[in-house]
């Protein structure tokens, strides 16, 4: 399995992470069960409201998912800094980035020591393996 986490802490909406690639495995479902079991966490987990840019293909995972590896990135998405000098850490929110943090470790944790394996759904393996392979594998 791999758990991705990239462009975190400069979240326009600071309770809320986007689970890119979440509807193609069971991870997505585990770490909703997380977050239920853990309200504390106060952080609530979307899909890609930008399916089309297909960020679940461009990003560091890619390479497990090519491998038919369960994945999962969160990401709070782009923001006016990304790639910019200006991307600085003084503009990260940290207190959002502990809660992301510690979900992330609970969603390990689980698949570490519970009964539950990170798995592909059937039709988000097919879906994976398709636009794979209209993109010419990379």
């Amino acid at each position: 399995m791999n758990i991705n986490l990239d462009m975190v802490g400069r979240d326009p909406q600071p309770d809320t992470i986007i689970g890119v690639g979440k509807q193609y495995t069971n991870l997505g479902k585990i770490t909703e069960e997380i977050l239920l079991e853990h309200p504390e966490l106060g952080l609530t987990v979307i899909e890609d409201p930008e399916p089309e840019d297909q960020l679940f293909f461009r990003s560091d995972h890619l390479h497990f998912i090519n491998k038919d590896i369960p994945a999962i990135f969160f990401t709070g998405g782009e923001h006016p800094d990304y790639h910019q000098p200006s991307d600085e850490s003084d503009k990260i929110d940290f207190q959002q980035t502990t809660r992301l943090t510690k979900m992330v470790f609970y969603l390990g944790a689980r698949i570490a020591t519970g009964t539950v394996s990170p798995e592909w759904t059937e039709e988000g393996l097919a879906e994976v393996r398709r636009i794979i392979a209209e993109s010419g594998g990379n």
